[in-house]
Protein backbone atom coordinates (compact mmCIF):
# COMPACT_ATOMS: atom_id res chain seq x y z
CA UNK A 1 0.00 0.00 0.00
CA UNK A 2 1.38 3.29 -1.19
CA UNK A 3 2.33 6.44 1.49
CA UNK A 4 -0.71 8.55 0.40
CA UNK A 5 -3.35 5.74 0.36
CA UNK A 6 -2.37 4.43 3.90
CA UNK A 7 -2.71 8.25 5.03
CA UNK A 8 -6.33 8.50 3.56
CA UNK A 9 -7.19 5.91 4.88
CA UNK A 10 -5.72 6.51 8.66
CA UNK A 11 -6.48 10.28 8.45
CA UNK A 12 -9.67 11.57 10.41
CA UNK A 13 -10.26 14.76 8.61
CA UNK A 14 -9.68 13.18 5.17
CA UNK A 15 -12.33 10.21 5.90
CA UNK A 16 -14.99 13.16 6.73
CA UNK A 17 -14.23 15.41 3.53
CA UNK A 18 -14.67 11.94 1.64
CA UNK A 19 -17.71 11.53 3.74
CA UNK A 20 -19.19 14.74 2.97
CA UNK A 21 -18.28 14.90 -0.75
CA UNK A 22 -19.69 11.07 -0.96
CA UNK A 23 -23.52 12.62 0.61
CA UNK A 24 -23.31 15.91 -2.07
CA UNK A 25 -22.61 13.19 -4.99
CA UNK A 26 -25.26 11.01 -3.82
CA UNK A 27 -27.70 13.53 -3.09
CA UNK A 28 -27.06 14.89 -6.77
CA UNK A 29 -27.88 11.53 -8.64
CA UNK A 30 -30.70 11.19 -6.58
CA UNK A 31 -31.89 14.74 -7.97
CA UNK A 32 -31.57 13.65 -11.44
CA UNK A 33 -33.43 10.62 -11.02
CA UNK A 34 -36.77 10.35 -12.28
CA UNK A 35 -38.98 10.79 -8.82
CA UNK A 36 -41.47 7.97 -9.73
CA UNK A 37 -39.22 5.31 -11.05
CA UNK A 38 -36.87 5.82 -8.21
CA UNK A 39 -39.92 5.76 -5.42
CA UNK A 40 -41.18 2.95 -6.98
CA UNK A 41 -37.83 1.15 -7.33
CA UNK A 42 -36.91 1.83 -3.86
CA UNK A 43 -40.57 0.42 -2.55
CA UNK A 44 -39.53 -3.03 -4.51
CA UNK A 45 -36.28 -2.80 -2.56
CA UNK A 46 -37.83 -2.54 0.76
CA UNK A 47 -40.35 -5.13 0.17
CA UNK A 48 -39.12 -7.91 -2.59
CA UNK A 49 -37.68 -11.05 -1.10
CA UNK A 50 -34.23 -11.20 -3.25
CA UNK A 51 -33.58 -7.81 -2.03
CA UNK A 52 -34.44 -8.39 1.75
CA UNK A 53 -32.37 -10.90 1.65
CA UNK A 54 -29.08 -9.64 -0.10
CA UNK A 55 -29.31 -6.92 2.24
CA UNK A 56 -27.96 -9.94 4.45
CA UNK A 57 -25.21 -10.54 2.55
CA UNK A 58 -22.56 -8.48 4.42
CA UNK A 59 -19.90 -8.30 1.30
CA UNK A 60 -22.21 -7.31 -1.59
CA UNK A 61 -23.79 -3.73 -2.63
CA UNK A 62 -27.64 -4.10 -2.04
CA UNK A 63 -29.75 -3.48 -4.77
CA UNK A 64 -31.08 -0.24 -3.84
CA UNK A 65 -26.95 0.95 -4.54
CA UNK A 66 -27.20 -0.16 -8.38
CA UNK A 67 -28.91 3.38 -10.01
CA UNK A 68 -26.10 5.25 -7.96
CA UNK A 69 -22.85 3.27 -9.07
CA UNK A 70 -21.55 2.31 -12.06
CA UNK A 71 -23.75 -0.98 -13.08
CA UNK A 72 -23.19 -3.13 -16.36
CA UNK A 73 -21.93 0.24 -18.17
CA UNK A 74 -20.01 3.08 -17.86
CA UNK A 75 -21.64 5.19 -20.41
CA UNK A 76 -25.02 4.34 -18.87
CA UNK A 77 -26.69 8.04 -17.26
CA UNK A 78 -28.21 7.80 -14.04
CA UNK A 79 -31.97 6.95 -15.49
CA UNK A 80 -30.67 4.14 -17.64
CA UNK A 81 -29.48 2.32 -14.73
CA UNK A 82 -32.65 3.04 -12.56
CA UNK A 83 -34.30 1.31 -15.26
CA UNK A 84 -32.09 -1.71 -15.68
CA UNK A 85 -31.80 -2.08 -12.30
CA UNK A 86 -35.64 -2.11 -11.18
CA UNK A 87 -36.05 -4.37 -14.67
CA UNK A 88 -33.76 -6.65 -13.18
CA UNK A 89 -35.62 -6.76 -9.95
CA UNK A 90 -38.90 -7.41 -11.12
CA UNK A 91 -37.35 -10.04 -13.22
CA UNK A 92 -35.91 -11.91 -10.50
CA UNK A 93 -38.87 -11.66 -8.08
CA UNK A 94 -41.17 -12.75 -10.97
CA UNK A 95 -39.31 -15.38 -12.00
CA UNK A 96 -38.41 -18.07 -9.11
CA UNK A 97 -39.86 -19.64 -7.12
CA UNK A 98 -39.45 -19.41 -2.64
CA UNK A 99 -36.78 -21.99 -3.26
CA UNK A 100 -35.12 -20.47 -6.45
CA UNK A 101 -34.89 -17.05 -4.46
CA UNK A 102 -33.15 -18.74 -1.28
CA UNK A 103 -30.79 -20.53 -3.22
CA UNK A 104 -29.86 -17.15 -5.18
CA UNK A 105 -29.75 -14.98 -2.43
CA UNK A 106 -30.32 -16.21 0.87
CA UNK A 107 -26.83 -15.14 2.93
CA UNK A 108 -26.38 -19.25 2.95
CA UNK A 109 -27.65 -19.90 -0.54
CA UNK A 110 -25.02 -21.63 -2.53
CA UNK A 111 -27.13 -20.87 -6.18
CA UNK A 112 -28.72 -23.56 -7.97
CA UNK A 113 -27.16 -26.15 -9.38
CA UNK A 114 -28.12 -26.32 -13.22
CA UNK A 115 -26.36 -29.31 -14.52
CA UNK A 116 -23.98 -31.89 -13.68
CA UNK A 117 -21.29 -32.13 -16.25
CA UNK A 118 -19.59 -36.15 -16.95
CA UNK A 119 -16.09 -35.18 -17.78
CA UNK A 120 -13.94 -36.99 -20.48
CA UNK A 121 -11.78 -39.05 -18.28
CA UNK A 122 -13.50 -39.06 -15.29
CA UNK A 123 -15.40 -37.13 -12.57
CA UNK A 124 -17.92 -34.23 -13.39
CA UNK A 125 -18.02 -30.71 -13.75
CA UNK A 126 -20.92 -28.70 -11.96
CA UNK A 127 -22.75 -25.84 -13.98
CA UNK A 128 -24.28 -23.04 -10.84
CA UNK A 129 -26.86 -19.91 -11.55
CA UNK A 130 -25.57 -18.05 -8.69
CA UNK A 131 -26.25 -14.64 -7.37
CA UNK A 132 -23.08 -12.67 -8.92
CA UNK A 133 -19.93 -12.17 -7.23
CA UNK A 134 -19.35 -8.93 -9.10
CA UNK A 135 -23.16 -7.66 -8.99
CA UNK A 136 -21.78 -4.18 -10.57
CA UNK A 137 -21.03 -6.31 -13.80
CA UNK A 138 -24.37 -8.55 -13.69
CA UNK A 139 -26.79 -9.56 -10.61
CA UNK A 140 -26.99 -13.28 -11.24
CA UNK A 141 -24.04 -15.02 -13.22
CA UNK A 142 -23.59 -18.99 -14.76
CA UNK A 143 -20.22 -20.87 -12.82
CA UNK A 144 -18.59 -23.60 -13.88
CA UNK A 145 -16.83 -25.71 -11.17
CA UNK A 146 -14.25 -28.64 -12.04
CA UNK A 147 -14.66 -31.76 -9.83
CA UNK A 148 -12.79 -30.40 -7.33
CA UNK A 149 -15.20 -27.38 -7.03
CA UNK A 150 -12.57 -25.12 -8.10
CA UNK A 151 -14.24 -21.87 -10.56
CA UNK A 152 -12.52 -22.41 -14.02
CA UNK A 153 -15.09 -19.61 -15.55
CA UNK A 154 -18.11 -17.07 -14.71
CA UNK A 155 -20.04 -14.66 -17.10
CA UNK A 156 -22.25 -12.22 -15.11
CA UNK A 157 -25.16 -10.68 -16.80
CA UNK A 158 -28.72 -8.71 -15.90
CA UNK A 159 -32.11 -8.74 -17.07
CA UNK A 160 -33.15 -5.08 -18.11
CA UNK A 161 -35.73 -3.52 -20.23
CA UNK A 162 -38.06 -4.64 -22.93
CA UNK A 163 -36.33 -8.53 -21.18
CA UNK A 164 -32.55 -7.52 -22.76
CA UNK A 165 -30.06 -9.91 -21.43
CA UNK A 166 -26.43 -7.89 -20.96
CA UNK A 167 -23.14 -9.95 -20.47
CA UNK A 168 -21.12 -7.63 -18.10
CA UNK A 169 -18.35 -9.72 -17.29
CA UNK A 170 -16.02 -13.24 -17.92
CA UNK A 171 -14.32 -14.30 -15.56
CA UNK A 172 -11.54 -17.30 -15.63
CA UNK A 173 -10.05 -18.71 -12.60
CA UNK A 174 -7.32 -17.16 -10.35
CA UNK A 175 -4.16 -16.18 -12.43
CA UNK A 176 -1.63 -18.48 -10.52
CA UNK A 177 -3.23 -21.68 -11.88
CA UNK A 178 -5.55 -20.28 -14.26
CA UNK A 179 -4.56 -21.03 -17.97
CA UNK A 180 -3.64 -24.93 -16.85
CA UNK A 181 -7.18 -25.09 -15.43
CA UNK A 182 -8.85 -23.87 -18.77
CA UNK A 183 -6.72 -25.86 -20.69
CA UNK A 184 -7.82 -29.09 -18.28
CA UNK A 185 -11.33 -28.46 -18.42
CA UNK A 186 -11.23 -28.02 -22.60
CA UNK A 187 -9.91 -31.13 -22.77
CA UNK A 188 -12.20 -32.66 -20.41
CA UNK A 189 -15.12 -30.92 -22.37
CA UNK A 190 -13.86 -32.76 -26.05
CA UNK A 191 -12.41 -29.92 -26.95
CA UNK A 192 -15.47 -27.12 -25.59
CA UNK A 193 -13.56 -24.40 -24.65
CA UNK A 194 -15.65 -23.42 -21.19
CA UNK A 195 -16.57 -19.78 -21.93
CA UNK A 196 -17.90 -21.04 -25.26
CA UNK A 197 -20.10 -23.70 -22.58
CA UNK A 198 -21.49 -20.76 -20.81
CA UNK A 199 -22.62 -18.74 -24.05
CA UNK A 200 -24.65 -21.94 -25.52
CA UNK A 201 -25.93 -21.76 -21.47
CA UNK A 202 -26.86 -18.07 -21.77
CA UNK A 203 -29.39 -18.87 -25.18
CA UNK A 204 -30.63 -21.71 -23.52
CA UNK A 205 -31.22 -19.07 -20.22
CA UNK A 206 -32.49 -16.60 -23.48
CA UNK A 207 -35.08 -19.35 -24.55
CA UNK A 208 -36.40 -20.35 -20.84
CA UNK A 209 -36.78 -16.26 -19.76
CA UNK A 210 -37.94 -15.64 -23.21
CA UNK A 211 -35.44 -12.77 -23.69
CA UNK A 212 -35.62 -10.48 -26.75
CA UNK A 213 -31.79 -9.85 -27.12
CA UNK A 214 -28.52 -10.69 -25.88
CA UNK A 215 -25.74 -8.05 -25.39
CA UNK A 216 -21.97 -7.82 -24.73
CA UNK A 217 -20.45 -5.37 -22.72
CA UNK A 218 -17.18 -3.75 -24.71
CA UNK A 219 -14.02 -2.77 -23.55
CA UNK A 220 -14.22 0.60 -23.43
CA UNK A 221 -17.80 0.78 -21.86
CA UNK A 222 -16.62 -2.20 -19.35
CA UNK A 223 -17.25 -0.67 -15.47
CA UNK A 224 -12.91 -1.69 -14.94
CA UNK A 225 -11.94 -0.61 -18.31
CA UNK A 226 -8.78 0.08 -17.06
CA UNK A 227 -8.49 -3.49 -15.74
CA UNK A 228 -9.09 -5.60 -17.96
CA UNK A 229 -6.57 -8.78 -18.90
CA UNK A 230 -8.26 -9.45 -21.83
CA UNK A 231 -10.38 -8.34 -24.15
CA UNK A 232 -14.17 -9.00 -24.06
CA UNK A 233 -15.14 -7.85 -27.85
CA UNK A 234 -12.52 -10.01 -29.44
CA UNK A 235 -14.73 -13.37 -27.55
CA UNK A 236 -17.85 -11.70 -28.44
CA UNK A 237 -16.66 -10.86 -32.29
CA UNK A 238 -16.43 -14.91 -32.28
CA UNK A 239 -19.50 -15.93 -30.94
CA UNK A 240 -20.90 -14.11 -34.05
CA UNK A 241 -22.13 -10.43 -32.15
CA UNK A 242 -21.70 -7.00 -33.61
CA UNK A 243 -21.14 -4.05 -32.46
CA UNK A 244 -24.17 -2.43 -32.00
CA UNK A 245 -25.15 1.30 -29.78
CA UNK A 246 -23.59 2.59 -26.31
CA UNK A 247 -20.75 0.29 -26.01
CA UNK A 248 -22.76 -3.10 -26.47
CA UNK A 249 -22.24 -6.28 -28.98
CA UNK A 250 -25.30 -7.64 -29.87
CA UNK A 251 -25.52 -11.70 -30.64
CA UNK A 252 -27.52 -13.17 -33.23
CA UNK A 253 -30.84 -14.19 -32.09
CA UNK A 254 -29.61 -18.08 -31.55
CA UNK A 255 -26.65 -19.83 -31.55
CA UNK A 256 -24.57 -20.56 -35.04
CA UNK A 257 -25.07 -24.02 -36.19
CA UNK A 258 -21.76 -25.70 -36.14
CA UNK A 259 -21.11 -27.67 -39.36
CA UNK A 260 -19.33 -30.91 -39.23
CA UNK A 261 -18.14 -30.47 -42.34
CA UNK A 262 -16.04 -28.02 -41.88
CA UNK A 263 -13.97 -30.39 -39.00
CA UNK A 264 -11.56 -32.46 -40.70
CA UNK A 265 -12.30 -36.30 -40.48
CA UNK A 266 -10.00 -37.26 -37.85
CA UNK A 267 -11.54 -35.04 -35.56
CA UNK A 268 -14.74 -35.68 -36.07
CA UNK A 269 -15.70 -38.22 -33.56
CA UNK A 270 -14.68 -35.74 -31.01
CA UNK A 271 -16.77 -32.67 -32.23
CA UNK A 272 -20.11 -35.26 -31.88
CA UNK A 273 -19.10 -35.80 -28.49
CA UNK A 274 -18.57 -32.16 -27.95
CA UNK A 275 -22.09 -31.22 -29.18
CA UNK A 276 -23.73 -34.27 -27.44
CA UNK A 277 -22.21 -32.64 -24.34
CA UNK A 278 -23.48 -29.45 -25.29
CA UNK A 279 -27.18 -30.77 -25.93
CA UNK A 280 -27.38 -32.67 -23.25
CA UNK A 281 -26.42 -29.82 -20.35
CA UNK A 282 -28.61 -27.63 -22.38
CA UNK A 283 -31.28 -30.01 -21.84
CA UNK A 284 -30.36 -29.99 -18.21
CA UNK A 285 -30.52 -26.74 -17.68
CA UNK A 286 -34.23 -26.51 -19.05
CA UNK A 287 -35.16 -28.55 -16.35
CA UNK A 288 -33.76 -27.06 -13.33
CA UNK A 289 -35.09 -24.25 -14.58
CA UNK A 290 -38.40 -25.52 -14.99
CA UNK A 291 -38.23 -26.66 -11.30
CA UNK A 292 -37.44 -23.31 -9.28
CA UNK A 293 -39.35 -21.33 -11.91
CA UNK A 294 -42.14 -18.56 -10.24
CA UNK A 295 -45.03 -20.62 -11.51
CA UNK A 296 -44.46 -23.58 -10.03
CA UNK A 297 -45.83 -24.47 -6.47
CA UNK A 298 -43.90 -23.95 -3.48
CA UNK A 299 -41.98 -26.77 -2.01
CA UNK A 300 -43.77 -27.97 1.36
CA UNK A 301 -41.61 -26.36 4.61
CA UNK A 302 -39.34 -23.42 2.27
CA UNK A 303 -40.30 -20.15 3.26
CA UNK A 304 -37.85 -17.51 1.92
CA UNK A 305 -39.00 -15.26 5.44
CA UNK A 306 -37.29 -17.91 7.17
CA UNK A 307 -33.52 -17.00 6.15
CA UNK A 308 -34.26 -13.29 7.02
CA UNK A 309 -32.01 -12.15 9.95
CA UNK A 310 -34.42 -11.44 13.35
Amino acid sequence: MGMLKKWRQQNSAWQTMVRGYNVIKYGARMAAMPPFTLFSYSVKCHHYRSARLLRSVGNLPSFSERPFNKYLSRQWSGKKKLRAANAMLDFVEHSFSDEGILALYAPQGEGILLATIPLKSEGVARLKLMRSRFPREGDLGLYLFDDSDELVYALTFSIGENNRLYLGGLQGPKPEHGAERVKLMTKQLYGLRPKNLLISMVYGLAQHFAVTQINGVSDKAHIKSHHLKSSYESFWLECGAIASQQGWFRFPDEEPIRDIETVKSQHRSEFRKREALRAETLLAVSRTLCLYDGACPLVPGVSWQQSLPH
